[in-house]
């Protein structure tokens, strides 16, 4: 006999091993094709300081623009309110992803609720505040005081800042 065409018998636990390899490489592959699709949603972090001072808090601090100093002035009733920071972060549907602003401050936006944009802020790598809105508002406003004369606040918007 030249050939043997016998089918070989493959042990139960070999058969096992070979279809779960190829049911987690069709998994990846899908969740790649489907994830494929989706682009990054493009968020600005600023670090805002406000005071009755009208010089700038720290060097290389700016001024924001008026859109957000009118919406800050509902809440106080500071003369200025001046950038310490700003960062751009994009994070992908379902993923979260954090990032560092000024002195020992992070935040970290949270998308992995479908429909829910939470937020977090950290100093020094201690949680001090966290907030849940709906994803589709476009601004985020988390705060405090800093001292008796002046005020912290983290800027979590969609829009990008104006220059």
């Amino acid at each position: 006999m030249l050939c043997d065409v016998r089918p070989r018998i493959i042990p139960r636990a070999e058969f096992m091993k070979c279809t779960l390899a190829i049911i987690a490489a069709a998994m990846l592959a899908f969740a790649g094709w489907a994830t494929a699709g989706e682009k990054p949603v493009v968020y600005y972090v600023q670090l805002i300081r406000c005071s009755d001072q009208e010089h700038a808090p720290e060097p290389g601090s700016r001024r924001v623009g008026p859109k957000l100093a009118e919406r800050f002035q509902c809440v106080f009733r500071c003369k200025s309110y001046w950038e310490i920071s700003q960062e751009k972060l994009e994070i992908m549907p379902n993923q979260s992803a954090r990032v560092r602003l000024h002195n020992g401050r992070d935040v970290e936006i949270d998308l992995k609720q479908p429909g829910k944009r939470r937020v977090a802020t950290f100093y020094q790598g201690r949680l001090l505040d966290r907030t849940v809105e709906p994803s589709s508002e476009n601004m985020t406003l988390i705060g405090g005081d800093r001292d008796q004369t002046s005020h912290w606040f983290i800027v979590v918007r969609r829009d990008k800042p104006g220059p």
